[in-house]
């Protein structure tokens, strides 16, 4: 198979799984309001559902709906309150949906990662995979695979922000600090590229450890992570 045959082949099972999800409910009213998100129309799809709020006050999908618009206009805060709340009343229902509550979470973990709650997030993503293994994986695959993508993420940014959070904490003279939280993300970006020793991101934290330690007066551990830093070769190209 062509990379082009793969892609279409990809493109087609997501618009296919789009499809089913639209179609795996007779609720016209949520499914309009879903294919308004689905367009792009963020603001639209909150507004219909906001209104639909007015006469189906217990429904989590309305709640969920809302949710997913704050979320994507940035307005964070706002979109954890819905979410919390669709969950809440969804976890309530004795016909509980599980694949839907799973969905939540997965919303839920975005928003807190978009907001830089990145151990929120992780707590989510761990519940959402809990959730989805009392279903069948096969017909759940997507929604699991957007689960831990979703994590994978969270580790990188967490991972991308302490360094930065290091950088200030050395431009401020806090050495000890700054050395601690790259230690921090070397850690971290070793499990993230476990396959790929040689990452770029793994040779600049062993290079920032490097300078630290020789700001700070530790010549030998100095040499050492700077050794390791030069031995990383260029990702440049």
């Amino acid at each position: 198979m062509s990379a082009s045959d793969e892609g279409r082949a990809i493109a087609k099972e997501y618009l296919d799984f789009k499809q089913k999800e639209l179609n795996q409910t007779d609720d016209t009213e949520v499914a309009f309001g879903t294919l308004l998100y689905e367009m792009g129309e963020w603001r639209k799809s909150g507004t219909y559902f906001e209104n639909l709020l007015h006469h189906r006050p217990n429904d989590s999908q309305i709640y969920f709906g809302i949710g997913r618009s704050y979320n994507a206009s940035s307005e964070f805060d706002q979109a954890l309150s819905y979410f919390k709340r669709a969950y809440n009343l969804s976890m309530s229902n004795a016909n509980k949906n599980t694949a839907f509550t799973a969905k939540i979470c997965c919303s839920t973990l975005r928003a807190y990662h978009d907001s830089g709650n990145f151990d929120q997030a992780l707590a989510l993503g761990d519940e959402a995979l809990g959730l989805y293994r009392h279903l069948d994986e096969h017909a759940h695959a997507v929604g699991i695979a957007q689960v831990l993508i979703n994590i994978g993420l969270v580790h990188f940014d967490k991972a991308y922000t302490l360094k930065n959070r290091g950088e200030v904490l050395f431009a401020l003279g806090d050495l000890i600090g700054a050395l601690e939280l790259f230690e921090k993300a070397l850690e971290m970006y070793s499990r993230i590229f476990r396959e790929d020793k040689n990452h770029r991101d793994i040779a600049k934290c062993q290079h920032l450890i490097g300078m630290t330690h020789l700001a700070i007066g530790n010549y030998n551990k100095a040499v050492e992570a700077l050794d390791t830093a030069f031995d990383y070769p260029s990702n440049d190209g």
